[in-house]
């Protein structure tokens, strides 16, 4: 059974019962709710990509303070977790600036009390992790873009000094050649390898860089989420 550990912002106390009743109802997952104060929640921003699944901000969080954590979660530190804010306004639309912030969705408090509601707040957390997914997948396409964009030069870097050296050779291989101008070939093979040698560097680094890419990549097609858009098409 898979646990979505979702962290509860500045709400009452009975608000995060209701939650824990009815998500208690959830068959093929098990939610754990963790409540928190807005100053509590603004301590341990750096971890709670790695303590919580969903952070959800209660009905009376100051819009400040949701604006400002919700960016900080999601662009400071690049987490793609979903946001969610509570309303008791029915068919509440997301403000602008939640938006821009890094906020999903409104919730409804009143929807927690409906037979549908650890189905709706699953599927919201799902579409919600799809979404940001998307996103840091579109990230990830324009920096291999960038990525190749830069083996080209590199590539370009390396032909032109091992043209000049294929060059140099030719002329060394001369036996009339005078000694000044072999040291003078020698000293023009020498620096021509030299840039070919941080050439290579450079292409160790996009090496590298790839892997984390890579591992990137492997991280967000493994949401179950993604795998099931996948499927879709």
């Amino acid at each position: 059974m898979q646990t979505i550990r979702v962290l509860l912002i500045d709400t009452k106390e009975t608000v995060k019962q209701l939650l824990e009743r009815r998500l208690l109802n959830a068959d093929s997952m098990k939610f754990v709710v963790t409540l928190v104060g807005v100053k509590e929640a603004k301590t341990p921003i750096r971890e709670i990509n790695e303590k919580f699944d969903v952070v959800l901000f209660g009905e009376k969080a100051p819009p400040s303070a949701v604006i400002d954590i919700s960016k900080t979660i999601r662009f400071q530190y690049h987490y793609g977790l979903p946001i969610f804010k509570l309303t008791v306004e029915s068919e509440a639309k997301l403000p602008l600036k939640f938006g821009q912030a890094g906020v999903d969705d409104m919730l409804n408090v009143a929807e927690m009390t409906t037979p549908l509601f650890t189905w709706t707040f699953q599927s919201i957390v799902e579409q919600a992790e799809v979404r940001n997914k998307a996103r840091e997948y579109d990230v990830l396409r324009h920096r291999l873009e960038h990525v190749s964009e830069h083996i080209g030069h590199i590539i370009h870097e390396i032909n032109t000094p091992l043209s000049i050296m294929r060059l140099t050779l030719y002329h060394l291989e001369k036996a009339e050649l005078s000694k000044e101008k072999r040291e003078s070939f020698i000293r023009l093979l020498t620096d021509n390898l030299e840039k070919v040698d941080e050439s290579m560097g450079s292409l160790r680094s996009v090496k590298r860089q790839l892997g984390e890419d890579t591992s990137t990549l492997a991280k967000i097609l493994s949401s179950k989420g993604v795998r099931q858009a996948v499927a879709a098409h």
